[in-house]
């Protein structure tokens, strides 16, 4: 599993883009990833939980993340 996190500065910090990838160890086959940004209004008000609940959830719902839960 591996991530990659965007941060910007607005007259505050907040999480701007987050894409998490999950891949097969035995071959590095990319098995589902997640991804989810926002902009600096989108994210006032709200604490990074928000885009990483949403990069989690559009990972999870994966075909292929699911397809490989059943092996």
């Amino acid at each position: 599993m591996s991530y990659l996190d965007r941060w910007q500065w607005d007259m505050r910090m907040f999480l701007s883009n987050l894409r998490i990838e999950v891949r097969d160890k035995s071959n590095s086959e990319l098995i589902g990833f997640g991804e989810s940004g926002q902009d600096s209004m989108a994210a006032m008000g709200k604490t990074f939980d928000d885009i990483i609940n949403r990069s989690l959830d559009q990972m999870l719902s994966n075909p292929k993340a699911k397809e490989y839960e059943k092996n």
